[in-house]
């Protein structure tokens, strides 16, 4: 399912994305190396996706994943790092279904998609956002009181995988004790966009040393332009 893209095509990505809100940027990057439609990528459930972010990811640039977390408190960055292969998968339904206990009756909920985080984007907090989730996935009928929203949320996070991992740390600077969710997606973003700009560079140097188009020089294969830049920077 997960192909390496063609230079061309990862630029086309990048340019989208750029003027994208960080949930249809997800959905574009996962686009890019998969042949999903939008729609069928928007319908998986978060973990489904970020699953796929995070194999992506491994598949260009391996198992290891090292950043900057902020403190709350003070504000100094933390670096961390995480082996990518000893995150915990989806655990999502077939169905993407999960069930929640609430005093003694079973409630359904469906997974939230990409449709989902959509719908939260104004919420003016955290406690809102999980509230309109839970009343948008609640299959059967209940009052959306905080018993059923931390039960169906509680249900949904232990199905999600990836996408519910926290890195928690000390800060090295005030020793607040802080948990940052791990967003892949934005993660990976960053590296993509460390990644056009090096392919950008390559283009730069060889149409000025050559004379060669963008498009012919981003046909070429990774290996091949990297002969031709350093050749070029002898």
């Amino acid at each position: 399912m997960i192909r390496v893209p063609a230079a061309a095509r990862l630029i086309d990505a990048w340019d989208a994305g750029l003027a994208q809100h960080p949930v249809d940027r997800a959905l574009t990057i996962v686009g890019c190396y998969t042949d999903l439609d939008r729609q069928a990528l928007a319908a998986l459930s978060i973990g489904e996706r970020d699953a796929l972010l995070l194999e992506i990811r491994r598949r260009i640039a391996g198992d290891r994943l090292s950043g900057i977390c902020r403190c709350e408190t003070c504000g100094e960055g933390n670096e961390f790092e995480l082996d990518v292969a000893a995150l915990p998968p989806t655990a999502a339904p077939p169905d993407r279904i999960v069930t929640a206990t609430v005093g003694g009756r079973s409630l359904r909920a469906r997974l939230p998609n990409s449709f989902d985080l959509a719908a939260i984007i104004d919420a003016p907090d955290e406690d809102v956002a999980t509230r309109i989730i839970v009343r948008r996935c609640l299959i059967d009928d209940a009052p959306i009181d905080d018993e059923v929203v931390d039960a169906v949320d509680g249900a949904m996070e232990a199905a999600e995988g990836v996408a519910a991992v926290a890195v928690n740390f000390v800060c090295s600077a005030c020793g607040a004790a802080n948990r940052a969710p791990l967003d892949i997606a934005s993660f990976l973003w960053t590296e993509l966009a460390e990644r056009i700009a090096r392919v950008v560079e390559d283009v730069d140097i060889l149409a000025s040393a050559y004379g060669w188009s963008e498009a012919d020089i981003l046909a070429m294969s990774e290996r091949r332009r990297t002969l031709y830049v350093e050749r070029v920077r002898r």
